[in-house]
C-alpha cells in the first residue's frame, strides 16, 4: 500500500512539473508578442507623424510660394532685370523733396539731358527693375537712384536721402525741348495754336485751323480733285511746343470723299501731324501726296 502511494506521488509531481513548464513557455511567448506589437505600433505612429509633418511643411511652403505678391517673387528671382525700363522716350517734369525741379528729357531709354530754364547737361543711363545708374555731364562718376512706382502714373527715385518724383508730360516731344519756352506758354495760359489760327492754302487745297480747349487744335482740309469731286479731312490733336514750332499730332482723322454732292467715308482713325512754323506742313501717315503738295501758307 505504501509503495502504491509513493508511485502515485511521483506521477502527480511529474504532472505538475510538466504543467509548469508549459505555462512558463506560453507566458514568454505572449510577452514577446505583446512587445513586438507595441514596438510596431510605436514605429507606425512615428512614421505617420513624420509623414504628417513633411506634408504640413510642404503645404506651408506651397502656400507661401503662391501667396507672395508677384512683385516680391520677381524681386527674389532677379530684381536687376536688365531689360526693364522705367523711362522711355519723352519729357518728365520733376520735383525734388517736394520742391520744383527740372526736366529729364529722354531721347531714348538710355540717353537724354537734364534741363531747366537756366541750362542743362546730357546724360546716359542704365535701367534695371530696382535702380537706374545715371552718368551726367560726361563725367565718370555716377548717380544711382532706387526706383519705385508712385501714384497716378508717377515714378519715384531716391538717391543720397533725396526723393525725386517724375511725371510724364503727355504730348510733349523731347526733340528740341526748351524748358523756358514750355514754361512761358504754360504760365501765360494761352493755347499756343492761337498764333496760327486762320486759313491756309497750298494752291489747290484749303486748310482751316482753330483752337480747341487750352492746348488743342481742330484742323479741316478740303481738296478738290475735279469740278465735281472733293475730299475732306477732319482731325484734332494736342499741341507740342518745340522752340519756334508747334506740332499737332492726331490719331482721329476722318476722310470723306464727295462726288456730285454725295459723301462717302474713305477711312477713320487716320494718324499724322501738322507742323506750324514759317510755313505749315501736313504730314499724314495715311496719304501719299508729295511734300510740295503738303506745304501750306497763311492767307487770312
Amino acid at each position: 500500500m505504501k509503495k502504491a502511494t509513493f508511485i502515485t506521488a511521483l506521477i502527480l509531481a511529474a504532472a505538475l512539473t510538466g504543467c509548469g513548464k508549459t505555462g512558463s513557455g506560453s507566458s514568454s511567448e505572449k510577452t514577446t508578442a505583446a512587445s513586438s506589437s507595441t514596438t510596431s505600433e510605436a514605429s507606425s505612429d512615428t512614421s505617420s507623424e513624420a509623414s504628417s509633418d513633411a506634408a504640413k511643411a510642404g503645404t506651408e511652403a506651397a502656400t507661401n510660394e503662391t501667396t507672395l505678391p508677384a512683385e516680391t517673387q520677381a524681386a527674389t528671382q532677379g530684381s536687376a532685370s536688365a531689360d526693364y525700363t522705367w523711362f522711355n522716350r519723352g519729357v518728365y517734369k520733376t520735383t525734388v523733396d517736394g520742391n520744383a525741379g527740372g526736366y529729364y528729357v529722354f531721347t531714348s531709354a538710355s540717353e537724354g539731358k537734364v534741363t531747366s530754364t537756366t541750362g542743362g547737361v546730357p546724360f546716359t543711363c542704365e535701367q534695371t527693375k530696382g535702380s537706374i545708374n545715371f552718368h551726367k555731364g560726361g563725367v565718370s562718376e555716377s548717380e544711382i537712384m532706387t526706383m519705385s512706382a508712385g501714384e497716378n502714373g508717377s515714378i519715384i527715385g531716391v538717391s543720397d536721402g533725396r526723393t525725386w518724383v517724375f511725371t510724364l508730360l503727355e504730348g510733349v516731344s523731347p526733340d528740341d525741348f526748351d524748358a523756358s519756352v514750355y514754361e512761358s506758354a504754360a504760365e501765360s495760359g494761352q493755347n499756343p495754336i492761337m498764333n496760327y489760327i486762320g486759313n491756309y492754302s497750298n494752291g489747290r487745297a484749303m486748310m482751316n485751323v482753330a483752337a480747341k480747349g487750352k492746348n488743342g487744335a481742330e484742323i479741316n482740309i478740303s481738296w478738290g480733285s475735279s469740278a465735281n469731286a472733293t475730299s475732306f479731312w477732319h482731325m484734332t490733336g494736342d499741341c507740342t511746343v518745340n522752340g519756334d514750332t508747334i506740332t499737332v499730332s492726331y490719331s482721329d482723322c476722318v476722310r470723306t470723299d464727295s462726288v456730285d454732292g454725295g459723301g462717302t467715308i474713305a477711312y477713320e482713325g487716320g494718324t499724322g501731324k501738322v507742323v506750324f512754323g514759317s510755313t505749315v506742313k501736313w504730314q499724314p501717315d495715311t496719304e501719299s501726296y508729295s511734300e510740295d503738295n503738303l506745304t501750306f501758307t497763311y492767307i487770312q
